[in-house]
């Protein structure tokens, strides 16, 4: 228990980057799937890590620690255009939306090149974000859910059931039910019906993703699991190695990409079963943000 408790503290802090690990920080793009990838950051500082990826047209945007890079040659050169730490991102129709630690959220109506603050979430710690039916869903640090219908301007409560205190690390929708997961607090799946959120057992994740109507979980302290039922059952994956908690996943339609303290996996079968990338990756280099579009993939590391 004392070995799970100390690991859990060693990944919050470097989640939260009260605890980075020194070295360098670097982009990488795959076009396979994620079995091979060549270093892509022309423009991009070393000296920052990616928390985020996110895409809109023909623009590519990467939320860092120091803040918002804009590539549109498919992540081949970088640009800094807004400042400041981000830690999420998201889109909804032409907006961009941008979460940051303790400076609320930004949004973009120009793809990218320029940025405002929006006043509703002043202040505010803005962990995950997501679009949903015409929602823009916001996971705070501390402070559960909240839920805008007019691109960010207002915004209401949407936290009842979840327990408080809770750190909304990742939301993410499969077969239009909202998921959300919460730091050493589990999972939780919104209940339209009854406006609320209710447990769900089998699972403590850091990280989740969906691939068609399969849920993947990232675990702390360590490994993947699947659901295809929406977290009814859970099944532990076929990864070989992993010894290390998982601290990022994405999932598109063809394959998931899932990254470690120990490097960058990929997954072609929902989930069930990964191998290890390295080609063309630094060795141990972890894997901290991932972008799955329709040409490329990217991943932001860190480089030992």
């Amino acid at each position: 228990m004392l070995q799970k408790y100390l690991i859990g503290l060693a990944i919050l802090a470097l989640m939260s980057g009260l605890g980075a690990a020194t070295g360098k920080h670097g982009i990488y793009r795959s076009l396979d799937g994620g079995k091979s990838w060549v270093r892509s950051d022309a423009g991009f500082s070393g000296d920052t890590r990616v928390n985020v990826f996110a895409e809109l047209g023909n623009t590519i945007l990467a939320g860092t620690d120091a803040g918002i890079y804009v590539s549109v040659d498919q992540g081949l050169r970088w640009r800094l255009a807004k400042g400041g730490r981000v830690v999420s991102m998201a889109v909804m129709g032409k907006r961009m939306f941008a979460g940051t630690d303790r400076n609320g959220l930004l949004v973009s109506d120009d793809q990218g090149l320029t940025w405002k603050g929006q006043k509703g979430l002043a202040g505010r710690y803005v962990r995950s974000l997501l679009q949903q039916d015409g929602k823009m869903l916001a996971g705070m640090d501390s402070g559960g859910v909240l839920a805008s219908v007019d691109g960010g301007e207002k915004w209401v409560a949407m936290s009842e059931g979840l327990p408080a205190g809770g750190q909304i690390f990742a939301l993410a929708e499969r077969k239009g039910r909202v998921f959300a997961a919460l730091y050493a607090k589990g999972l939780y799946g919104w209940n339209e019906v009854e406006r609320g959120w209710t447990k769900v057992d089998g699972v403590v994740p850091l990280e989740l993703a969906v691939m068609g109507g399969t849920l993947i979980a990232g675990h702390n302290p360590g490994g993947l699991l699947w659901s295809d039922d929406g977290g009814a059952r859970w099944s532990a994956s076929r990864v070989e190695p992993m010894q290390a908690p998982v601290w990022k996943l994405a999932a598109g339609t063809r394959y998931a990409l899932a990254g470690a303290a120990d490097g960058v996996f990929y997954s072609a079968d929902g989930g069930r079963g990964w191998t290890k990338a390295s080609n063309g990756l630094p060795k141990g280099g972890p894997g901290i943000a991932f972008h799955i579009g329709e040409k490329v993939a990217l991943a932001g590391l860190l480089i030992p």
